[in-house]
């Protein structure tokens, strides 16, 4: 089980409560009834747990929209 610091458990309860993709400004938007954050700072840690595989990443138009990952994704086909 990873360990995220607050407001990457913060960010990923979100991604998983969301129906499907979601974008920065909607996580932002929600986490902000609770304490005050910038909108790059959500950006880029939501960038982090990207690249750290812990969230896929799409582009709709000019906005980057951010998933969890489907279980049992294999990167090769059999």
């Amino acid at each position: 089980m990873p360990h995220f610091g607050d407001l990457e458990a913060a960010i990923m309860d979100e991604v998983w409560a969301a129906d499907g993709p979601i974008r920065v400004r909607a996580v932002v938007d929600s986490l902000n009834r609770e304490r005050p954050l910038a909108y790059t700072t959500v950006q880029t840690v939501m960038d982090v747990l990207y690249r750290k595989g812990w969230l896929t990443r799409t582009k709709d138009r000019r906005f980057n929209m951010y998933a969890r990952p489907r279980a049992g994704r294999t990167t090769s086909q059999a």
